[in-house]
């Protein structure tokens, strides 16, 4: 007499075991994958985010004030520099920043440039990693 699928004899009896086997495997090496990235450092960019912080702008009589309203405060810990940009003009913004710090774009303000119509004012972030971002950007009505 020969075993059968259905009195519990059949070949399909083995295959539990074999996949539960596979399953152990494969999660075993995901998880010494993902530590072992961490552990040779190469997850340390994983957590290089770039700075958030909200800024306020204020055009009257052609001079531009920029204040920092809140957010993330920009030091050097993370932050190779904060620069301001306006007609082809960069001026760094002294670190650190937090809420309440002003910066001037116009005549006889940190950064000395003339504003017209149209002309876009940007805050750029460059990080100690060589990453950069445009974190706020404004056009001048």
């Amino acid at each position: 007499m020969h075993a059968t699928a259905a009195d519990g004899g059949g070949v399909e009896r083995g295959v539990s075991p074999v996949i539960g086997v596979i399953l152990m495997v494969a999660i075993t090496v995901i998880l010494a994958a993902v530590l072992g990235t961490f552990v040779l450092g190469l997850g340390s960019g994983v957590s290089n985010t770039i700075p958030s912080a909200t800024f306020d702008f204020h055009y009257v009589g052609g001079v531009l004030t920029i204040t920092d309203t809140g957010g993330d405060v920009f030091t050097s810990d993370e932050t190779a520099s904060l620069n301001v940009t306006a007609n082809g003009t960069t001026q760094n913004w002294s670190l650190p920043v937090s809420a309440g710090e002003e910066f001037t774009v116009g005549p006889a303000g940190q950064l000395n440039t003339t504003l017209a119509s149209g002309d876009t004012v940007q805050i750029v972030w460059l990080g100690n990693s060589g990453k950069s971002s445009i974190i706020a950007k404004f056009t001048i009505p």
